[in-house]
């Protein structure tokens, strides 16, 4: 079974009400323009898996799903996250291509960004953006490809997920994106209602 199907058996184009209830991995090579991969990236093309917001509020956990055209870029994913009511920031969790995640956590004009694949990311609209805003260097001349993922590892630290397990999650190469996301979301405390938001995924 694809990873798509699963989600689907698991889990509409409008955000569905809220269901309730810096180390840095960033490239060490030299920085190249990624012109040319933008221009290669078609928008129509972002497949969005999944974007899902979550917050606190009076101490329990909301979590939404958003439309999946808010994770075609960086900003739109940004915008609609400060639109959430999160006092302590909102986090931002989406699935892009079935290849790679990206997590956001904003709080007010603060912006911390994980990406799960470095390579995979520069394939999408999103990943270029969020690897753009890492300042992560072109990998289009490596030789090698074995997922590497940038950004801050303690994007989540104070929710209770550490450096340490977020690596091990990440090195795990037999999870898929869907499935890492929703780990981490069970180790902060809000896997059900994660779950749950998947679950208005259309088939």
């Amino acid at each position: 079974m694809t990873k798509v199907a699963r989600v689907a058996a698991r889990t509409g184009p409008n955000a569905s009400p809220p269901v309730s209830g810096s180390d840095s991995l960033d490239g060490l090579r030299r920085p190249v323009a990624r012109d040319v991969l933008c221009e290669e990236v078609a928008v129509d093309d972002a497949a969005v898996d999944f974007a899902v917001a979550a917050w606190r509020e009076d101490g329990l956990w909301q979590v939404v799903l958003l439309p999946p055209s808010t994770g075609d870029t960086l900003e739109g994913l940004v915008n609609a996250l400060r639109a959430q009511p999160g006092e302590g920031g909102v986090l931002g969790l989406v699935s892009v291509a079935e290849e790679f995640f990206v997590l956001v956590r904003v709080l007010g004009e603060e912006v911390r960004l994980l990406v799960s694949d470095i390579y995979a990311a520069e394939e999408w609209p999103l990943g270029l953006d969020a690897l753009e805003r890492l300042g992560v260097p072109s990998t289009e001349d490596d030789e090698t490809e074995d997922p590497q993922p940038a950004g801050d590892l303690k994007v989540v630290d104070d929710f209770g997920v550490g450096v340490v397990e977020l690596e091990l999650l990440l090195d795990d190469d037999e999870m898929w994106p869907d499935e890492q996301l929703a780990t981490i979301a069970s180790r902060i405390g809000f896997g059900e209602l994660f779950d749950a938001a998947l679950e208005q995924l259309p088939d």
